[in-house]
This record gives C-alpha cells, sequence and structure tokens, in this order.
C-alpha cells in the first residue's frame, strides 16, 4: 500500500524482491499511467513520480487515493489524512465512505463480515459495498420502465397508431395497429448496474468476492452500459424502486473514478483513482452547508465558487484579476465569511520563519477573497495529517492580518476525516465545524 506523499520501495509496495522488478517496461508503464490519470482527472502535478536511491527505485503518490493498475500490478494509495497506525480495512473503510458522501448524501456505510476473510485492497471494499447493495435491490425487484412496443393485433390493445393504420388499411384492413407500453427491464438503470458489476468484476484481487460478483452479473438484466452515469448530476430511479439507490449511487460513484489510466498492448491497466484535492473541496463544502443548518437560522446560507471580480486593469489591454473562494458565508444577503478548503498541511505552505500567521500564498487568496467580498473574517480547512504539528488537534488558530488599515481574522483548523464511517461520524464533523464557525463570528 501506498501512502500519498510518502516516498516507498516500489519492490516493497508490488510485493516482490528488485530483481523481479523488470524496470524499463514497468517505468514506462507508471509514467504513461501517470500521465493519463493527470489529465482525465485534472490534476495539477504528475500523481506518479520514481526516483532511484542507492540502487533502489522509490515511488510516491500524490493527489490521488483509490486503486491504479498498472500491467499486472495493482497500486492501493490510501489518502494522507489516514493514520498509519491503522489497518488497511480502516483507510479502505473511511476512503469509500468520504466518496459517498460527497455523492450529497448521508450514508450508514455497512462492513461486511467478509471483510474480516483476508487483507482486502480498495477496489474489493468497493465491490463489497456494491455487493450488499445490489442484495438488497434484488431482494425487492428489478427496475422496470415502460418501453413503447408496436404491434399487429386483431383487436386494439394499448393505443391505436393512426399514421400506421392508414398505410395498411386498403390491404389489412382486418388488423389494427397499436402502441403498447410496456414494463421492461431493458433500460438504461439496469444497464448501469451491469456495467458496474462487469467493471468490478475485470478489477477485483480477491478470488471469493470476483465469484460473487460474476454470479451478481449473471442476475442483472440488460446489456452493460454506463451512459447513463456520464449525464451528470443526482442519479435517481423511479419511486418504487428505491431499494436499488444505494447501488445506483455506487455505479455513478464507480463511472467517476474509473479510467483507462494506461496504453495499449501489454501495458494495459485501469484505475479506480480520485482528485484527492477536489474531492475535499466537495467534502468541505458539503459540510460549511451542513452545518450552517444546525445553526438554525434562515438568513445564513453558503454560496460554493463564487466569482467576483476585484481588481480592474489600467490599461484596458490588460486582463481583470478575479476572486473564486470555495464558499461565501452570508447573512441576510451580506457576506461575512470566506471557507476555502486545502488539501495539505499547513506546514507544507507555511513560512516557517515567522509563525505569528500563516504567511503563505493560501492566505494570501483567502485574504483577496475576503478583500473582494467585503467581509473581515476567513477560514482555512484542512485535512487532519497524522504527525502534523501545526495543526495537530481540532483547536481553531486565528491570526490577525492589517490589509490596508482593516484588521481581519484569518482562522485555520483541521478535520479528522480518518474515523468516517457513519453519518453519526458525519454529524459530527458538520458539529463541529458549526461550533468553528460561531467561535469566529461570535454575532451568529
Amino acid at each position: 500500500m501506498l501512502l500519498e506523499n510518502q516516498w516507498v520501495s516500489l519492490a516493497g509496495v508490488l510485493g516482490v524482491t528488485a530483481g523481479q522488478l523488470e524496470l524499463g517496461g514497468l517505468l514506462h508503464r507508471i509514467d504513461v499511467a501517470s500521465e493519463q490519470l493527470r489529465q482525465q482527472l485534472r490534476l495539477r502535478s504528475a500523481p506518479l513520480e520514481t526516483r532511484e536511491v542507492d540502487g533502489e527505485v522509490l515511488i510516491r503518490a500524490s493527489g490521488i487515493a483509490g486503486t491504479v493498475g498498472v500491467g499486472r500490478y495493482a497500486l492501493d494509495v490510501a489518502p494522507k489524512f489516514v493514520r498509519s497506525d491503522k489497518g488497511a480495512e480502516d483507510w479502505n473503510s473511511s476512503t469509500l465512505f468520504l466518496l459517498r458522501a460527497v455523492r450529497r448524501r448521508h450514508f450508514a456505510y455497512r462492513r461486511s463480515e467478509r471483510m474480516a476473510l483476508s487483507r482486502l485492497g480498495f477496489v474489493d471494499h468497493v465491490a463489497l459495498a456494491y455487493l450488499d447493495a445490489c442484495a438488497v435491490g434484488l431482494a425487492d425487484q428489478p427496475i422496470q420502465t415502460y418501453r413503447s412496443v408496436k404491434e399487429t393485433l386483431p383487436v386494439l390493445r394499448g393505443r391505436l397508431d393512426i399514421q400506421r393504420q392508414l398505410r395498411v388499411l386498403g390491404r389489412r384492413p382486418h388488423v389494427i395497429e397499436c402502441e403498447v407500453n410496456r414494463l421492461d427491464t431493458e433500460n438504461e438503470y439496469n444497464a448501469l448496474l451491469k456495467w458496474a458489476a462487469v467493471a468490478l468484476t475485470k478489477r477485483i484481487h480477491a478470488p471469493a468476492i470476483r465469484r460473487a460478483m460474476l454470479e451478481l452479473v449473471g442476475k442483472l438484466p440488460g446489456v452493460p452500459d454506463r451512459r447513463l452515469a456520464m449525464r451528470g448530476g443526482r442519479l435517481f430511479a423511479p419511486p418504487q424502486y428505491r431499494s436499488w439507490s444505494e447501488a445506483l449511487d455506487l455505479a455513478v460513484l464507480l463511472a467517476s473514478g474509473l479510467t483507462h489510466s494506461s496504453g495499449n498492448g501489454t501495458s494495459s491497466g485501469y484505475a479506480f483513482a480520485f482528485n484527492m484535492e477536489r474531492l475535499f473541496e466537495e467534502f468541505v463544502e458539503g459540510a460549511v452547508s451542513r452545518a450552517l443548518r444546525t445553526m438554525e437560522s434562515d438568513d445564513l446560507v453558503a454560496l460554493a465558487q463564487v466569482t467576483t471580480e476585484y481588481a480592474q486593469p489600467v490599461q484596458m489591454t490588460e486582463s481583470k484579476f478575479y476572486s473564486r473562494p470555495d464558499n461565501v458565508i452570508r447573512c441576510a444577503g451580506v457576506p461575512l465569511a470566506i471557507v476555502d478548503a486545502k488539501y495539505k498541511r499547513l506546514s507544507e505552505a507555511t513560512d516557517t520563519s515567522s509563525l505569528r500567521k500563516p504567511n503563505n500564498a493560501d492566505v494570501y487568496e483567502l485574504v483577496a477573497a475576503m478583500t473582494a467580498q467585503s467581509c473581515q473574517t476567513g477560514l482555512l480547512v484542512y485535512p487532519r495529517i497524522n504527525g502534523d504539528t501545526e495543526l495537530p488537534d481540532d483547536l481553531l488558530r486565528t491570526w490577525n492580518v492589517n490589509a490596508f488599515g482593516t484588521d481581519l481574522t484569518v482562522g485555520a483548523v483541521a478535520i479528522d476525516l480518518s474515523q468516517l464511517r457513519s453519518s453519526r461520524d458525519l454529524d459530527d464533523v458538520d458539529r463541529h465545524l458549526a461550533a468553528i464557525l460561531t467561535e469566529m463570528l461570535p454575532g451568529l
């Protein structure tokens, strides 16, 4: 397993000796996979890097979490916020719950008993969750939708197709051309569900889970197709098929995270990986909105990705400057605070020569957004990372910044994502964030 941002032995991660590695072809495949992931996930830099130190090849992953297939090998990448003293099951469960929480819904992640059978990879955990979700739907009823079928009958059934009837009236006056609506399992919902099962089958490591997934593929109707998931937005099944909601959410999640990660021929492989920076930003965006709802004020609202012009060019040929913070908190339409999510350690971007205030690009960006929105409070939200000396706990740190004669308050807090297991854990994060905002904005 790779822990994000840490250099480790490539041979050790793959479970082989250095002599067993075919470095020339393998390093090329890693480079190809890294570049395709960078483009597909819109990462700022290459997510996979290799280097040689004292004759040993090291590898580092950054900006992603999940499973990356490189040739016949699979690399599991754990996010940097997981606790290194916990086992693999903990990071798989917390990361899966984080991914699903970002789908704008609280999930009660059901830990399958089969997880304890062996050491499982991230895709295996996703597969177990998908098997459990589909079992709930199959125990109820398959998803059926109405499909219009044209029929030629001796009696009227459904609706009369007037145009077809007129065409055959002189030749076959004794038949009636009908258009009938039938409930059919051959629909785009089942096509997506089957696609997800087939996609998982190709990437599961554990033989027992693969066999269970193959059985599921045989039970699900339809032809595999993921186009329904690519339309964007939350996917809702017809109300009477609510039992399939969780399976559909996971299928959409698979469609958004599963990418072809390397070239052709012997270097083909797949990834189930996610842009962790964007994922964390979306998680904080949802947490801020939920935290404001717990504060019981109808006037409070959080707006995401608000673009505001804050610098006009002196010469008309020059470009304007815009601010686009992650979240703007408003009360009755008046901006009160800016909340920005930063997927890093505070110390990774802090000028360590002076710890009286965080003097870095994060704060410059935050202050620019506060200036553009004409508010005096800003909060930087980081993930709590094991071993961090700047934000080792869940306490709020604040600094005063004097900007053009105006005193601004900048805060920083780290939230613990390593123990997300249920909607109760998610509620704890929301309540903690609400307490932080109340502390920074005592008038609320």
